[in-house]
């Protein structure tokens, strides 16, 4: 009688791990693309509101800082260890923003951006007071009555990046036969 040894399986299992990762890598990534190229219908202000109220599902608090722009308050998610035996350890702020870009009154773009500041500054007294929020001044790109959300600290500069899966998520809530569509399409590296 024949008897499997784990050590002839693992290879192929494996492998076979590997093509699941792989395939669903590929499957994550065509539906950010799509996300990402997917022109919406409609009222700008419901896209932005849409946007807003799925970043509040997550448990994030968004606010409008642009007409075309809403931005949540920055958040330490990393960092501040009080051990001293680790050294200095970098802070590490998080804000999300959902922009919407108009092609014209009915056709618009819609980004969902993750924010990150890295620094070895604590942020002040004062700046923890207000939250990472102030109220704008008059300055170029502003407009007067409309929150700026700066980070919380001076020495930091924030990089947005599209955060894809929220984005993909955006599009199933919003506009479900786009995504099924976009689901039903070959990844594009399906046909080389």
């Amino acid at each position: 009688m024949y008897r499997w040894r784990a050590s002839a399986v693992s290879p192929a299992l494996l492998a076979l791990g590997s093509l699941l990762s792989a395939c669903a890598s590929e499957t994550a990534a065509h539906h950010q693309r799509g996300a990402e190229e997917h022109v919406y219908i409609g009222e700008r202000r419901s896209f932005l509101e849409r946007g807003a109220r799925l970043l509040a599902e997550k448990g994030q608090s968004p606010q409008q800082i642009a007409p075309d722009t809403v931005q949540t308050r920055w958040v330490l998610v990393s960092g501040a260890s009080t051990d001293p035996r680790q050294g200095a350890e970098p802070l590490i702020y998080r804000s999300y923003r959902v922009r919407v870009s108009s092609l014209d009154d009915l056709h618009h773009h819609v980004w969902i951006e993750r924010g990150t500041v890295t620094t070895f500054q604590a942020p002040s007294r004062i700046e923890m007071q207000a939250g990472g929020v102030r109220e704008s001044t008059s300055g170029p790109g502003t407009q007067s009555g409309l929150p700026s959300i700066d980070p919380p600290v001076s020495s930091g500069f924030p990089v947005f990046v599209r955060d894809g899966d929220l984005e993909w998520e955006l599009l199933q809530r919003t506009d479900p036969a786009a995504a099924r569509e976009i689901d039903l399409e070959p990844p594009a590296s399906a046909g080389r």
